[in-house]
């Protein structure tokens, strides 16, 4: 997998370990609504077992 470098620096650039958090979560939904015209579902693997994040990320559909 290729992480662009947007991406690394929209990360790096979060100041705390819950603003990565935020920010990764905000990642995966604009991921998320960019795909879904262009397939039929997702899978979606909470990062350490974190169920409320994955469902933070679904909250956009």
């Amino acid at each position: 997998m290729q992480i662009p470098e947007a991406i690394r620096e929209r990360m790096r650039a979060a100041s705390s370990a819950e603003a990565q958090r935020d920010e990764g979560i905000a990642i995966a939904r604009e991921a998320l609504r960019e795909a879904r015209p262009l397939c039929q579902g997702v899978y979606v693997m909470p990062p350490f077992g974190r169920v409320e994040s994955a469902l933070r990320v679904l909250e956009v559909l």
